[in-house]
């Protein structure tokens, strides 16, 4: 007996993605993968299920709502966005006579204070490309993307006096 005829086995699997896997798919997608994989690593977590008929009736429905949902939050996120870039945001920081700060003003900050205007984006959804931190009084344009959109917003900065000796740390204050 020939020995390819005594190694036939089923090495491929077709599988429904229940959640986005890394450098495999995202939710709802079909794919194919080795059976091993399916098996071993994906079925076990709930991450996939075998790809039959019912469930690519399910697959198919998931898809349409999350199809939905994210021209919705495409939506939202627009709309945002233009507010946005029609608010200024506004800080007010300690700084020296010339008008310096004494900590530049990070991404970080004003990223909190985006999000206190939307309590809904993630952390890590707000990206700040090319950003410095800024470092002195007045109107800065900083440009911000939000899910691979571009808006420039205006961020002002306002100075308070500070009668704290050299050295010592004041607490910031973060205005709408």
């Amino acid at each position: 007996m020939p020995l390819e005829n005594i190694l036939i086995l089923k090495l491929q699997m077709k599988v429904i993605l229940l959640k986005e896997v890394k450098g495999l798919g995202k939710t709802g997608e079909i794919v194919d993968i080795a059976d091993g994989y399916g098996r071993n690593y994906l079925l076990p977590r709930d991450l996939a299920r075998v790809a039959d008929e019912k469930t690519l009736k399910i697959a198919a429905g998931a898809r349409q709502k999350a199809s939905k949902e994210a021209k919705f939050a495409n939506q939202a996120v627009e709309k945002f966005m233009k507010k946005l870039a029609n608010l200024p945001l506004n800080f007010i920081l300690p700084t020296d006579a010339k008008g310096h700060l004494y900590a530049g003003l990070k991404d970080s900050e004003i990223s909190a204070k985006i999000r206190m205007g939307a309590a809904s984006l993630p952390d890590d959804m707000i990206k700040f490309p090319d950003f410095e931190p800024l470092k002195r009084t007045g109107e800065h344009k900083v440009r911000l993307k939000i899910q691979d959109k571009l808006v420039e917003i205006k961020v002002i900065i306002h100075p308070v006096k500070s009668s704290r000796p050299v050295g010592t740390p004041e607490k910031r204050h973060l205005t709408g």
